[in-house]
């Protein structure tokens, strides 16, 4: 289980990581 999970949680981590990038960047800008 937490070896098919753990992509799942990777890919989450790297999406949650650009979203919040992306979003800093429209509010400083």
């Amino acid at each position: 289980m937490s070896r098919s999970l753990r992509p799942i949680v990777r890919w989450l981590f790297v999406v949650a990581g650009v979203g919040a990038l992306i979003w800093f960047f429209a509010t400083y800008w």
